[in-house]
């Protein structure tokens, strides 16, 4: 018996769940004989048209079929995935109900079991609000390129490359300015020194020509690297990294930003799918799907990480299984509290 046709939404549904199976282009034919749909070629084609005139999908290089496109594959984790309780979601259950751990280790726990067993790149972030700047020093390359090496009070050791301005500001500049960071920024917090660096100003001016070419220099390209910095546990990187689909000259800056930088703040504001649920599909042909987590006063993400041809039913589905058993877990948390509460009460 045949499938009836429900509308645009179906034909969207088995393109991406097809493509990002088998990374085949999709064609009518195809469709009608693997969903058994009561409609004719032409109808399918008509509906593609149609799909592919919202941007919904694309007609591929290679063939007459067609693959979805960055819009197609939001709107379809956005409207047409839907929650479903399989082994891997009854497992993470069992992990939340023994409670051994705290919320934070039970969670990474959970991250780590998910990652080995769906394939995929899973990561944990959480912001280090309290983290300072310990050390602030720089290596010469050039008389106008030097190599930038702070130090936090966590330990870390960072360096990144400054390249200044060939007319405008040199070493020696550079050397002044570094000499007055390490003495004002000394033991500022990390995610408070691009702001900081304001009230630097007056004491940069009367010590470097170009103050302000060398301030914003500094705080793009250094500073604000510690607006989002956060401490992030990466589970199956290797997934990551073996992906045929990713851009390889992207690889490093991709491994950079989930490892060092908090995923939810980095995933622009406009891409928001639900009010803690942000999915970024970036030019490097990778996706960001994150979750963000809030108890105990504080906030932990959860982001999985993939080609822009990821399962996203099952990456947002891991996603909300963990925010479901986190809330269940606090909640239970404070019903006892309460209890213990009314017996202290009682007595």
């Amino acid at each position: 018996m045949s499938k009836k046709f429900k509308n645009q939404n179906e034909i969207l549904k088995y393109i991406v769940e097809e493509y990002v199976s088998s990374s085949k282009p999709v064609g009518s034919v195809f469709l009608i004989q693997k969903y058994n749909l009561s409609i004719s070629s032409a109808t399918v084609r008509n509906v593609m048209a149609s799909l592919e005139k919202e941007g919904m999908i694309e007609k591929s290089h290679t063939s007459s079929g067609r693959i979805p496109t960055s819009k197609g594959y939001k709107y379809y984790t956005k409207y047409l995935t839907s929650s479903t309780e399989d082994k891997l979601s009854i497992k993470i259950k069992d992990i939340f109900a023994q409670r051994r751990n705290s919320i934070d280790n039970i969670i990474d726990e959970a991250v780590s079991i998910i990652s080995e067993a769906s394939k995929m790149t899973v990561i944990t972030s959480q912001i280090n609000k309290e983290e300072r700047l310990m050390s602030i020093n720089f290596t010469p390359i050039t008389n106008h390129d030097a190599i930038i090496v702070l130090i936090t009070s966590g330990g870390i050791v960072d360096s990144k490359e400054l390249k200044l301005s060939a007319k405008k500001l040199n070493i020696n500049d550079l050397k002044i300015a570094i000499r007055i960071f390490q003495e004002r920024l000394y033991n500022v917090k990390l995610i408070e020194i691009a702001s900081s660096i304001e009230t630097l100003k007056p004491i940069l001016k009367e010590n470097i020509k170009n103050y302000e070419e060398l301030i914003e220099a500094f705080v793009n390209n250094i500073f604000n690297n510690y607006k989002n910095r956060s401490n992030n546990k990466v589970f199956g990187k290797s997934h990551l990294i073996k992906s045929d689909d990713i851009q390889r000259d992207e690889l490093a800056n991709i491994i950079e930003l989930i490892e060092k930088q908090s995923i939810w703040e980095s995933i622009n504001e406009k891409n928001y799918l639900e009010e803690n649920l942000k999915l970024e599909i970036l030019p490097s042909n990778t996706s960001i799907i994150s979750k963000r987590l809030s108890f105990n006063g504080e906030t932990k993400d959860v982001s999985v990480i993939g080609p822009s041809r990821m399962n996203y039913a099952k990456a947002k589905n891991i996603l909300n299984i963990i925010e479901k058993y986190t809330k269940e877990i606090i909640s239970s948390k404070i019903d006892v509290r309460k209890e213990q509460e009314e017996e202290e009460e009682y007595e």
